[in-house]
């Protein structure tokens, strides 16, 4: 097997992916881009397999607090998907999370309900509206308004996911648990 076979990418994407899964945050984005080198190398800069290696960097960028680059990533990433005919909303939608995640840690709470609601809108399409991933993009709309001083909207939507993770989870799940503090907590800034 030659050095640049595209299964070696996808072997350092998964090492990539270990690496991350242990907190070994630079040796996950040496992986990453070993396997980004191979794949624009063996199929162009806009092949899927390109676009889910710029995301797992994003992700490992979010987590180190790089933000910036972790934006950058998941914009590259985004911007492949939306040119490539075979990507699944359920891949935008999750581009769409990402980037809205990082801008909400940036304070730009306008751009993270933005993409966030574009993430809601894709989600609300393809799965089942009971969905623990929708509930999930909900929980994180409501942290942005609650985040802004928009407590009547933040409660809005925690109790929209609320509704959800009930429906599809054990009542001792951390998210159902999680959710219900967070209505407490919003609800108590109502008085």
């Amino acid at each position: 097997m030659k050095p640049n076979d595209p299964s070696i990418a996808q072997s350092y994407n998964c090492i990539g992916i270990a690496y991350q899964q242990q907190g070994n945050l630079e040796k996950a984005l040496d992986a990453f881009n070993k396997a980004l080198t191979i794949w624009r190398r063996a199929y162009g800069k806009n092949h899927p397999n390109v676009a889910g290696c710029y995301n797992n960097m994003g992700v490992v960028y979010k987590r180190a607090k790089r933000y910036v680059e972790a934006l950058e990533s998941f914009h590259k990433a985004l911007d492949i998907r939306e040119r490539h005919p075979s990507t699944s909303s359920h891949d935008l939608a999750g581009s769409h999370n990402n980037i809205g995640a990082v801008y909400e840690r940036l304070g730009h709470h306008d751009l993270a309900i933005e993409h966030y609601s574009l993430s809601l809108k894709m989600k609300s399409k393809s799965l089942p509206t009971q969905h623990p991933s929708i509930a999930s993009t909900l929980e994180n709309m409501g942290y942005v308004y609650e985040n802004t001083g928009a407590n009547l909207q933040a409660l809005s939507y925690l109790e929209r996911a609320a509704m959800i993770y009930r429906h599809s989870l054990p009542p001792t799940h951390h998210d159902v648990m999680q959710i219900e503090e967070s209505i407490q907590r919003v609800s108590l800034k109502l008085y």
